[in-house]
């Protein structure tokens, strides 16, 4: 082999190198720090859509553990993690360390506090997406810092609960402002598969009906017929002068939906 055939082999290879480099410098990224250029007109996009999902998902989940609302609602059971912890609930993923959880009473003073419909559940989400969605994308920063003129509009949210699915349609405009053109963005839509909407209007009025018939006792018998015909883990247990009950559907969305009955 000549010398310059040795040299172009050298070329080639340190060429090679430098590629690889790049690429897992690229890999290691997030999607904000992989800089937005013509030719990556979807960067902002997958930034948005990877915050909807997440946000919509801790926001199911902070409703199943608060027992239909995202935030406690009176009346309202203080219930110690370590009680719970035998149902393998997702503490590291919603509650960020906390010590202690609020479970919503369903029936309490002998009568159900319940309202049918998905109404109170879907606005609770909608606002939940729009207050942190701006501190979850940062506020495009990476973006700016990248040299990039972005700018936004205020988003809103409109959540649609079905039996199986949760859905959120986003209307959030932004635009990047490039030399001669600008890249727009409004709609951003994300569905998951959820039983949220089934356990709220078909499994808990269930269950609060057999309640109200004998509210000494724990509806075990439908518990079991629940669990068998949705593929749920439903139960219950005494805590202090209360039940607690759990219906843990393992989905695409971890959901552990409690809710608590004031024992007579």
């Amino acid at each position: 082999m000549g010398k310059g055939q040795a040299s172009i082999f050298i070329i080639v290879g340190v060429v090679i190198v430098l590629l690889a480099g790049v690429a897992i410098f690229y890999a290691r990224q997030s999607p904000q720090q992989q800089i937005l250029d013509p030719t990556r007109p979807d960067a902002i996009r997958a930034v948005v859509d990877s915050c909807h999902r997440d946000l919509l998902t801790q926001g199911i989940q902070w409703i199943g553990l608060h027992g239909g609302r995202i935030l406690p609602v009176a009346p309202k059971l203080f219930a110690d993690r370590n009680i719970l912890s035998d149902l393998d609930l997702p503490w590291s993923t919603v509650t960020a360390g906390r010590e202690n959880l609020f479970i919503h009473y369903l029936y309490a003073q002998g009568t159900p506090s319940y309202e049918p419909g998905n109404e109170q559940m879907e606005a609770d989400l909608g606002a939940y997406i729009v207050s942190n969605l701006p501190a979850c994308v940062n506020e495009f920063r990476d973006f700016k810092n990248a040299g990039l003129q972005v700018e936004w509009d205020a988003p809103s949210a409109s959540v649609t609960i079905s039996d199986t699915t949760v859905k959120s349609d986003l209307t959030y405009g932004i635009r990047v402002l490039l030399p001669d053109s600008v890249l727009e963005f409004n709609d951003f839509t994300v569905q998951l598969d959820s039983q949220l909407g089934r356990i709220w209007n078909v499994m808990v009025p269930a269950l609060l009906s057999r309640i109200d018939e004998k509210p000494d006792f724990m509806p075990s018998g439908k518990l079991t017929d629940l669990g068998e015909e949705y593929a749920v883990n439903a139960g219950g247990f005494p805590y202090q002068t209360s039940y607690v009950y759990y219906i843990i559907d393992k989905g695409e969305v971890d959901l552990d939906f409690l809710f608590a009955q004031e024992r007579p």
